[in-house]
């Protein structure tokens, strides 16, 4: 049984406060076109400047479904991955942090908001971090990208 410690400095990343890192062990995906075009429903569901500023992706994908749906699709999929486990939920703001351990058992943080758009489509914003060290090989940026694949193809 693998031992999943959760660090509070990582624990459910606030998109809209958070400063994000100085070390490169992190990958973001936002959907920064729709937050300021004010397409996004839920009004607490803010993208601080630093992650404006600096997500690697600033156009997450979008989908014709709610975002309650989009986060059902997106939960199963990132607790197929090995050594992955939900480790908080806030169902009311759809947003989820998972801990995946690496091929070194070293633990990796993932946090997804999902999000209704005007239109009836949704989106999400998902940032993903190592808990150690100052590099991680683009391990994240691997992870989020491959997510975002199998997302689309989930929906397709």
């Amino acid at each position: 049984m693998l031992f999943y410690w959760f660090d509070s400095s990582i624990r459910n990343i606030d998109f809209g406060t958070h400063k994000g890192h100085i070390t490169p062990n992190w990958y973001l995906v936002i959907p920064l076109e729709q937050y300021k075009n004010n397409e996004i429903v839920q009004k607490s569901f803010q993208i601080s400047p630093t992650f404006q500023e600096k997500a690697n992706d600033k156009n997450a994908p979008i989908f014709n479904m709610s975002a309650k749906e989009l986060h059902q699709i997106g939960n199963k999929l990132l607790l197929s991955l090995s050594k992955t486990v939900l480790l908080d939920s806030d169902d009311e703001n759809l947003k989820y942090s998972y801990c995946q351990r690496t091929r070194m058992d070293f633990p990796d943080y993932i946090t997804v908001q999902y999000v209704d758009l005007t239109d009836g489509r949704s989106t999400f914003a998902i940032y993903a971090k190592a808990k150690y060290g100052s590099g991680d090989q683009n391990v994240n940026r691997n992870r989020i990208i491959k997510f975002l694949e199998d997302m689309k193809a989930a929906v397709n």
